[in-house]
């Protein structure tokens, strides 16, 4: 952790560097003082990338394996959600919901359609999932609130 902390640190003194050579109009400098933070974008963002081939073939193993099982598309709905494809999530979730429900679905569901700007509806999910767990109540509040509060900007 010390050693992840420390690197951290450099990098933010290299993002620094090149954001004030930036500032002032010096391009060359900018370059120079970001290769090490350009390398450990790239490499985080291939180990990112990696990570979802492999999550993506289970799934989809998963998937054809058991097409029917709620489970296999309620992970499915919370691969796409996490990946950023919301379209995809909100299918899945739907495939769910039309026979069977539960709190983490309607709330995961709830969240999709936060995040594709459907805060209504995502507020109706939120309140419907107290109907599974109702000692999330403050939770739920959180979300519909949050919810509403789009609705009116």
């Amino acid at each position: 952790p010390k050693a992840n902390f420390e690197k951290q640190k450099e990098h933010w003194i290299y993002f620094q560097k090149a954001q004030k050579a930036f500032l002032e109009g010096k391009p060359d400098d900018v370059i120079k003082a970001t290769p090490e933070c350009v390398e450990a974008h790239i490499a985080q963002m291939n180990k990112i990338k990696d990570e979802e081939g492999i999550l993506l073939a289970h799934i989809q193993t998963l998937l054809e394996n058991f097409p029917n099982k709620v489970v296999a598309k309620s992970t499915a709905g919370d691969f796409y959600f996490k990946f950023g494809n919301l379209l995809l999530a909100k299918k899945y979730y739907e495939d769910v919901l039309a026979n069977f429900k539960t709190y983490d679905v309607l709330t995961n569901y709830g969240h999709t359609l936060y995040k594709l700007g459907q805060y209504e509806e995502a507020a109706e999910r939120f309140f419907e999932a107290l109907d599974y767990n109702p000692t999330k109540i403050e939770e739920i509040l959180q979300f519909v609130q949050a919810s509403y509060e789009k609705l009116k900007h």
